[in-house]
Formats: structure tokens, sequence, C-alpha cells
């Protein structure tokens, strides 16, 4: 485990140093960085969602705390930045790691299971790539992972301290994304299954108080001003019951992408991603058709939780985006283990077979992030260039409209504002403005959804700005007659 560990670190050490930063992680460092600085969690950075979300410069409803309060207290020990940021993440990922590899021993009753489990996990393109990201997912993952595990560990001896354990997890992580909602479901199916028998009022009791205590918590907060509550955490959610009715395209959706290696945007070695996709889901065939190899493997359990996690997340996070995966892709991990040791137990070709899947998809995953620190690196090529522009450019006072992620370079004291009307629609002008793929992705859907006011956006853009860097990843304007200034904080 040690082995599997330091392997961890190399590969999600050269995720976090190669990726450039994006509009997530800009954004919801905001949150944490004022509470740190200024005792509150607004997000005042994003001036394009206040609109929308109102009080958002003073509070964050739209997701739930408890990431920007480690984020905080992060970054009081470690200081402010982006790679702080990422590197909380990854401590996070660890812990993943480490209670998947004691769920799938505990289940399995094999210590070698166990430990196939997490070398595979340890390596996987999206896990790794989000354990080296400052998204919030791996923290709520890894807290549920931790829920399951401490349950299969104490259930036996201890079921009281078992309940209570495990559900203050579950309530951690869904303190951390409401995604949390499907460790929860798990659990449930996990305790139904082991101690349906066993579970009296006094367990329902001690499994209620960490959902009270949490309940409260985040409570106290929310009363602050209920309304953008409503209006933040409902408007961010609200509406995705409509993909239901559609919910096996939206989450096969979530497989035919290039995080498995296909889809339009995937192309040269990453499509060898698409082994991942083979194994995994060739194991969960097997496991359906080979009834020799369900009683071997041991692995039941492991596979009611693998389809209620699938389940769930086809109904509740249907179609919402990559970063789920981490959810459902430790469970992959730990039923191909199963299936891989059973296979290695077999007769000399079939074990063989196995052991060269295991060096070759673990040579592949790990070898992608190494391969894009070395050769492509987003952070070095396309981020920093524009940096040093901005940085040449920029003069005492001048504010920068872009997206977020740039404000860990210049500041989140008003010195970048993220609006992407470029202050069409809050009356002020920036001195800089930064064009990225962020932004081009909103003007696309603008032009055809609501081209009333995608047209002064790119009027103002080219009457009052002129082009001055042109990089892979960023444009950088700046504005041709300066002295005529009205900024947001003026």
């Amino acid at each position: 485990m040690a082995i599997v560990c330091l392997v961890y670190a190399i590969v999600v050490g050269a995720t976090i140093a190669e990726k450039q930063p994006w509009f997530d992680e800009g954004g919801y460092a905001n949150p944490a960085y004022n509470l740190l600085n200024h005792g509150h969690l607004g997000m005042p950075i994003l001036l394009s969602q206040r609109e929308a979300w109102p009080s958002i410069d003073y509070y964050t409803f739209h997701m739930p705390p408890l990431w920007f309060l480690f984020q905080a207290a992060w970054y009081g020990l470690f200081d402010f930045g982006v790679f702080q940021m990422r590197a909380l993440s990854a401590v996070f990922g660890l812990l993943l790691v480490v209670s998947l590899y004691l769920f799938t021993r505990r289940i399995t009753a094999n210590h070698w299971v166990g430990l196939l489990a997490a070398i595979i996990v340890a390596t996987d393109y999206n896990v790794t790539r989000w354990a080296g990201d400052g998204r919030m997912d791996m923290m709520c993952a890894s807290l549920g992972f931790a829920a399951v595990a401490a349950y299969v560990y104490l259930r036996e001896r201890h079921l009281g301290v078992a309940i209570i354990v495990s559900q203050g997890l579950v309530v951690a992580s869904g303190l951390t994304h409401p995604a949390g909602i499907l460790y929860l479901i798990g659990m449930v199916g996990l305790v139904l299954f082991f101690d349906r028998g066993r579970i009296g009022s006094r367990h329902i009791l001690l499994g209620v108080l960490p959902y009270l205590a949490g309940a409260l918590g985040w409570g106290v907060y929310i009363i602050q001003d209920f309304g953008a509550f409503k209006t933040q955490f409902f408007g961010n959610y609200g509406g995705r019951g409509s993909h239901i009715l559609f919910m096996p395209m939206a989450e096969l959706g979530r497989y035919i992408s290039p995080a498995f290696g296909l889809g339009e945007h995937a192309e040269g070695l990453s499509r060898l991603k698409m082994l991942q996709l083979i194994a995994y889901w060739g194991a969960i065939l097997a496991f359906l058709v080979l009834p020799r190899l369900r009683a071997k493997s041991r692995a039941g359990p492991i596979f009611l939780l693998f389809i209620i996690v699938l389940l769930g997340m086809a109904i509740l996070l249907s179609g919402s985006g990559m970063s789920y995966l981490v959810h459902i892709v430790p469970l992959y991990a730990a039923m191909l283990a199963a299936v891989i040791w059973v296979a290695m137990r077999g007769p000399r070709i079939i074990r063989w077979v196995a052991v060269s899947l295991v060096f070759i998809l673990v040579g592949i995953q790990a070898g992608g992030p190494m391969a894009k620190y070395f050769l492509e690196n987003s952070y070095r090529v396309g981020y920093l260039p524009a940096i040093e522009r901005i940085a040449e450019l920029r003069r005492p006072g001048d504010v920068i409209i872009a997206s977020a992620e740039f404000g860990f370079e210049f500041g989140y004291e008003g010195e970048v504002v993220d609006d992407f009307y470029l202050g069409t629609r809050h009356d002020f002008i920036g001195d800089i403005v930064v064009i990225g793929r962020s932004y081009n992705k909103v003007y696309k859907d603008m032009e055809v959804d609501q081209p009333e006011r995608y047209g002064p956006i790119i009027e103002r853009l080219h009457s009052m700005y002129d082009q001055v860097f042109d990089g892979p990843e960023f444009k950088v304007f700046v504005l041709k007659h300066p002295h005529a200034l009205s900024h947001p904080n003026s």
C-alpha cells in the first residue's frame, strides 16, 4: 500500500503541475479566501452571477459549505494559491484510495484484491484528474468511501459505533457536495444487506444524530438569508428531474466521452483510455454471466453498492459532468480487481492474460498524466503566457475582466472581475479583457439563445478594445481610451 500511495502521489503531482487553472477552481477559491480574510463566504468575483444569484457577493449557498471551510483552514496553514487548493484535493484522493482498499479487502476477505483495487483506482485517469483539481468532488467521494469502509470494519463488533461513525462521514460528504446523497442511499443498502435483523431503535437514533447535527450547522448559515439560499441552491440544481426520462442515454454520455478516450475531442494516444472502459464493463459483464465467478469473488456487496450508485448517478446527477465519475469509478475498480483475482487463480494462460491486463492498464493510466506534463503542459503553454502578458500591460488600479481563475495571479480584492457581459449589464468598463475557452462557450450559446445580449457585448469588445495578445488558450484586449473608466467597485 505504501508503494501504491507513492505511485498515486507521483501521478497526481504531475496532474497538479500540468493543468491550467479553470473557472470552477477560481470561483470556488473565492469563498475560502473571503472567509480567511474578511469573515464571510461570498463570491464577489462572479459579477456575471449577481442577477441570477442574489447576495452571491456575501453568501455562497449554491454549494454546501464544508469544502470552503476546509480550504480556509488549509490556506491558513499553507498559504493561498491554486496549487495549495489542488493539494488539498489530492490529500482527500489519498483517503479515497485507502478507503477503497479497506472496503474491498474487508468484503472479499482478501488483501490482494484490495491492493489490486487500490492500484487501479490510484492511477485511474478520472480519479487522478479530479484529485488534482480544486473542485470539491474528491472530498465528497473520499468521505463517502470512508463511510462504507468504516461501516464494514466496525459493524461486527460495534454496530452502534459503526452506524454513528459511518453516518457522520456520510453527512460530511453531503455537506461537501449534494452528491453525498449517493452514499446515504448506498449505506442504507449495505445496512439492510448485512444487518437488517440487528437494527433496533437505538441504532436508528444513533444514525439520525449526525444528520441533526449537520442540519443544525448548515441551517445556522442558511437562515442568515433564506431567500438567497432558495434562489441559489435550487437555481443550481433545479430542473434536473427532466433528465429522468432520458437517464440511460445521459448516463451513457458520461462514458462515451474523452474521459474514456471516446468522442470527437479524443485523439491520438488518449484513445488508449478506451481500455479502461473495456476492462470495467468487461468485469461487470463477467460477474453477471458467470455464477462461479460471482461465488469465488465474494464481491456481491460491492456489486450491490455499484448498482445503487450507478442508478443514483443516472437519476440524480444525470448528464451533469465528468467530475461525478469519481463516485462510480472506484467501484468499477473494485469489481475489476475481484474478477482479475479469480482469473489469476485459473488456468495458466488466463492467469497470464489477467496479469498482463493489470500491467497494461496501470501503465496506460499512470503514463497519461506524466506524458501530458512533459509534452503538453497546459499550465506552462496556455496559462502562463497570458499571465505574463497581462502583468506587462497592467497598471496600478486596473480592473481585469476575465474568468475567475485569473484571481489566483492578480487578486480577489476587485483586481479581477468575472463578467462575461464585459460590463454591458453592470455599467462599468474594464481596463483589460481576457477571452478564453469559458467565455467563448458562453458566447456561442448566447449568440443563438440571447442575441439581444450577445450583440452589445461583441460591439463593446470590438469598438472599445484593441487585441494585444493571441495565445493558444487566451486572447488579451486593452482599452483604447483608458481615461474614460467606470469600475464596478467605484
